[in-house]
């Protein structure tokens, strides 16, 4: 079955609220998961440029309920194949679905690549945008990083006025 084939299995499987039977179900619906977690982060990637922090607060919960769910599946796939059993060894125990079961395969290592990916860039804005935040705040606030007791115990003496808001007005 072609793997647009097998989304559309998933979807109509998920309407339906059909569990999955067999491996290649479940590899169908992680594969169509994959594809929305991949979409829900580039949606994340633009949301960061743009800095609407809302939105990604919602985007995060989102992506939360289809982890949970790939979680499940996981736990269902583990239970189908026994304990140590490898897909090589699967397929050679079940060759009919050997070739449909190689394309999931490969279809999902190609999305992992891509989640993988836009992952590591979305994580590099978002240092990003906290190293700004956190060169911001110590303009505003230069002795924000200060300590306030010297080794001896005592309270340290605040230092001379520097920044541009002063929190002591």
């Amino acid at each position: 079955m072609p793997e647009s084939l097998l989304l559309l299995s998933y979807r109509i499987c998920k309407v339906k609220g059909v569990l999955p039977v067999n491996l290649r179900d479940i590899l169908a619906k992680e594969l169509f998961l994959f594809q929305e977690l991949l979409a829900m982060e580039e949606k994340a990637y633009t949301i960061l440029i743009e800095g609407e922090a809302k939105s990604l607060e919602v985007l995060n919960l989102q992506k939360g309920k289809l982890i949970q769910e790939v979680d499940r599946l996981e736990k269902e796939r583990i239970n189908l194949i026994p304990m140590g059993m490898t897909l090589k060894e699967y397929l050679k125990e079940n060759p009919f679905e050997a070739e449909e079961l190689q394309n999931l395969r490969k279809a999902l290592l190609q999305v992992h690549q891509s989640l993988k990916r836009i992952q590591k860039i979305n994580r590099h804005l978002i240092n990003h945008n906290l190293k700004f935040m956190e060169y911001a705040f110590s303009c505003l606030f230069p002795e924000r990083g200060e300590k306030l007791y010297v080794s001896s115990g005592e309270m340290r003496q605040k230092s001379s006025f520097s920044g541009i808001i002063n929190s002591n007005a």
